[in-house]
């Protein structure tokens, strides 16, 4: 139950006092600028939430632009002021509490988080059956998530 397991990291990284919570999958990683740049960010904000883009790549030199609208999605909170709560089984979806989202800092690329949940055509398969397990359409991604661009140079590893 990816819900249940993400909400017991949540409530863990609290009784651990953690001042920061970074919300990631296992098939993202940051973007160099990123790497560079997020302890500096962390320390130097006072907003409650930080929110950055998601570059969805395809295979290796892809990606898909329309995945990010309608814009950033939240990165990290303190957990001193607001949580986020995994509220959804199959893809997961989340609920902010104790923030205003209208107030947290937004990053630009090329500080950015690139999704590399499609890297091989047998990878994708894995994923199609999964999400049919969860009822949702067995359609390949390059059918439903718009147009591919060329990765940017930035995004690469």
């Amino acid at each position: 139950p990816e819900a249940a397991h993400i909400n017991f990291l949540i409530d863990w990284a609290r009784e651990e006092k953690a001042e920061w919570v970074i919300l990631e999958d296992a098939d993202h990683y940051p973007t160099k600028a990123l790497i560079k740049d997020a302890r500096n960010i962390l320390d130097s904000t006072k907003s409650s939430q930080v929110f950055l883009f998601r570059l969805y790549k395809w295979m290796q030199d892809q990606y898909f632009p329309r995945l990010n609208d309608p814009g950033p999605s939240i990165w990290a909170w303190r957990q001193d002021l607001c949580t986020i709560r995994a509220i959804s089984e199959g893809p997961t979806q989340y609920v902010l509490e104790g923030a205003d989202s209208r107030k947290a800092l937004r990053l630009d690329p090329p500080l950015a988080v690139v999704h590399d949940g499609w890297p091989t055509e047998e990878i994708v398969r894995e994923k199609m059956r999964r999400y049919e397990a969860w009822g949702m359409p067995k359609i390949w991604p390059t059918e439903t998530c718009g147009p591919l661009e060329p990765l940017p140079d930035w995004a690469k590893e």
